[in-house]
């Protein structure tokens, strides 16, 4: 089999990490592992990407020609492409529509707000945006084409399009690599003994916002441990990286010293610096590689500018991300890690790491997103649907407002 992964190669996210391990998982087990990316700007993904044996064809995917010269020469018969994006997964079947081609085609949705077209539209256009969608919605789903991450995932998704999608929709979490690290003990013993927390996210505010409300919890988390430090790392929006800096600065001076900022760095010395900290705040993937590092990981509420968590991952590992009514502080959370003996930190350091395994290993769930085929290998787009999504999408060109697929601002309201 060969797997395409279609996505991008620009700058470092979740998906970007997402694709490395895919690939390098389908190259270690034998299958043929390729990338299709609008943009390869990201040199140390492709040379990652590239060293793996994993072919990197950069082309825009609306170029249907290209598009099918390239599958062609890969061999259609064998080919499974996974999209992250549902833009992504309607160019592959407008291409199996007008250039008469069949191969299975998925959508692995690890964010439930690329369904939700037409969100910045006013009412009555949003809602009719949301119709026209809903049909082809459905086509996908009931074409087993739709694998969703999570449970919260579907349910955002089924309240935005006011159905249950779950009868027909299956989910599989986020695969990662769950290897033992042959010098844990050293790693959790360097925890115990440290005082730093850390957090490392892309500036993409508000979404991200926790990281304010930690560097401002901060200073209560100083006052109860004299020698704790903090560490950020993070990168993105030019804006949002100023507000950090100007919130870091607005510490007093004594606090202040004890804040560490770094910009965005590979993922390895992100990971190198994991094995430094006591205690990992954060969303995401993010807080499942803190965790493989036997760290204690504190998983927070998205789109606020507050540090709010109620729970330890290793607590419940489904959820990445607290629970969307949770009103407590993380604070707490923080500072009774440091309040912990040593046996008590082992124990919840391997608690971390099992808990993530027993959820996300990627040799099981690998294995269940490759298994997942499409009831039929043709498109599911007649012509009217083609013309409808494409005339939208060049609307919004022709306006400079094309659609923002994570404008979680406006995406929070509709959930």
């Amino acid at each position: 089999m060969i797997v395409v992964i279609n996505d991008t190669l620009g700058a470092y996210g979740g998906t970007h990490t997402l694709t490395l391990r895919i690939c390098q998982w389908l190259v270690k087990n034998g299958y043929q592992s390729v990338v299709f990316c609008e943009h390869d700007g990201n040199e140390e993904m492709k040379r990652s990407l590239e060293s793996n044996n994993t072919k990197i064809f950069c082309f825009d995917t609306e170029n249907r020609k290209k598009a099918a010269e390239i599958i062609q020469s890969l061999g259609k018969d064998q080919l499974k492409v996974i999209n992250y994006m549902w833009d992504k997964y309607l160019d592959m079947e407008r291409l199996k529509y007008e250039r008469k081609l069949s191969f299975d085609n998925i959508l692995y949705c690890v964010h439930y707000g690329t369904f939700m077209k037409g969100v910045t539209y006013p009412g009555v256009i949003k809602r009719i945006v949301r119709r026209q969608f809903l049909g082809v919605f459905r086509k996908m789903n009931r074409n087993h084409a739709l694998v969703m991450m999570d449970e919260d995932t579907t349910e955002k998704t089924s309240n935005w399009f006011g159905e249950d999608c779950s009868p027909y929709t299956p989910f599989v979490r986020i695969p990662m690599h769950c290897d033992e690290l042959a010098e844990k003990e050293s790693v959790i013993k360097k925890g115990y003994q440290g005082n730093i927390v850390m957090s490392a996210a892309r500036a993409e505010f508000p979404y991200k916002g926790y990281q304010i409300g930690l560097i401002r919890e901060f200073a209560k988390i100083k006052k109860a441990k004299s020698d704790a430090r903090l560490v950020m790392v993070s990168g993105g929006e030019v804006e949002d990286i100023k507000t950090i800096k100007a919130e870091i600065e607005k510490l007093p001076e004594d606090i202040r010293n004890a804040v560490e900022y770094h910009d965005w760095m590979n993922y390895d010395r992100l990971k190198k610096y994991m094995e430094e900290c006591k205690v990992f705040v954060g969303m995401g993937t993010v807080v499942l590689e803190a965790a493989l590092k036997y760290k204690p990981s504190i998983p927070v509420l998205y789109n606020t500018y507050e540090v709010l968590a109620s729970n330890l991952l290793s607590e419940l590992p489904e959820s990445v991300v607290a629970a969307k009514d949770c009103k407590d502080l993380a604070t707490n959370l923080i500072l009774k890690v440091f309040s912990w003996d040593e046996t008590k930190y082992r124990e919840e350091a391997y608690k971390s790491f099992e808990a993530v395994k027993n959820c996300y290993d990627i040799d099981k769930n690998l294995k269940l997103l490759l298994a997942v085929k499409p009831k039929s290998r043709k498109s599911i787009l007649t012509i009217a649907e083609i013309v409808f999504i494409y005339a939208l999408r060049l609307i919004g060109r022709i306006k400079h407002a094309k659609e923002k697929m994570f404008d979680i601002s406006q995406i929070r309201k509709e959930c």
